[in-house]
């Protein structure tokens, strides 16, 4: 009877949380960028440096298309991303990785939409045929509440969608085109056979010149190779459409270019300014720290001589 009445007290307790939840009032550990306030509502941080911080993550992911790509333009630049400090309300600052900018990007708060039950708790058996749980990213379909424009957003949901698709896109498989990957063919990662719709692979020769191959299992005894052909030609006809398609542009796709480029620049030089308005700021907090101690009392001061 103890066992029952532990299970209906658990049960009622996930229903109240999920009632409250659908109401847009569970608080749960927000990302970096926002805040619960006195309220009980979802505000945007008033820090200056986060928030253009995060910006620049949507924005650099916005001009290069991928998660990768935009964490090496941000480690090249020497950002610093915004991660919260454990359990706790601090925020610490660590050179951009990977996975920071993954979290930010797959997050639908960001798009002012409030979610529960995005990650859920799954039981498995692990290798050692003992009881196991482990918590997985669930799909949208699955999330148990789901409330748009419950706040403000870094991005509409409509570009959060359109992240989440690219995101996927860019994943390498076996039937959808993937990222542009290494090497010097063009169109690498992005050419789908035309017999079975699988992705072709790229091989380079010794005479630098790539080919498309279609490595489809063999079926019955059939040849490996589904089939093959140079690179060259295929990537010419392309260069030609893209010109072909930039030709009326002229002059206007030049200075929307140049505009995007000076405007990136200026939020990341406005960005170390806020950096550099901080560092002054902890600065001169610890110089008033150090003031504001009594010399006598030695089990502060020693801390503080040493910080």
């Amino acid at each position: 009877m103890s066992e029952a009445e532990l299970h209906v007290m658990q049960q009622r307790l996930v229903a109240a949380v999920r009632s409250k939840a659908e109401r847009g009032e569970f608080r749960y550990a927000l990302p970096p960028g926002y805040y619960w306030d006195e309220a009980g509502r979802i505000q945007k941080t008033p820090d200056e440096q986060i928030r253009t911080t995060i910006a620049l993550i949507f924005a650099r992911f916005e001009q290069f298309g991928t998660i990768h790509t935009a964490f090496l333009s941000l480690a090249e630049a020497g950002i610093e991303v915004p991660v919260r400090d454990g359990e706790g309300d601090r925020i610490r600052w660590q050179p951009a990785g990977y996975e920071a900018l993954r979290r930010v990007l797959k997050n639908p708060v960001y798009a002012g939409a409030y979610v529960y039950g995005r990650r859920q708790v799954e039981h498995c058996l692990g290798a050692d045929q003992q009881p196991h749980k482990r918590i997985r990213e669930q799909p949208e379909s699955h999330w148990h509440v789901l409330i748009k424009d419950h706040h403000e957003g870094y991005i509409s949901w409509q570009t959060f969608e359109r992240n989440q698709r690219r995101i996927v896109a860019n994943r390498r498989g076996d039937s959808t085109a993937s990222a542009p990957r290494e090497g010097a063919s063009l169109l690498q990662g992005l050419v789908l056979c035309g017999r079975c719709g699988r992705v072709m692979n790229v091989q380079y020769t010794r005479s630098r010149y790539p080919r498309y191959v279609c490595t489809q299992p063999p079926v019955q005894g059939s040849s490996p190779v589904c089939q093959a052909f140079g690179a060259t030609r295929l990537e010419q006809a392309f260069e030609q459409l893209v010109l072909e398609a930039l030709a009326p542009l002229g002059m206007e796709a030049m200075l929307a270019a140049e505009t995007a480029y000076l405007r990136a620049d200026d939020a990341q030089r406005a960005l170390w300014q806020q950096r550099v308005e901080r560092a002054r700021y902890e600065a001169d907090l610890a110089r008033r720290q150090y003031d504001a101690v009594d010399p006598a009392n030695r089990l502060v001061a020693r801390e503080l001589e040493r910080s």
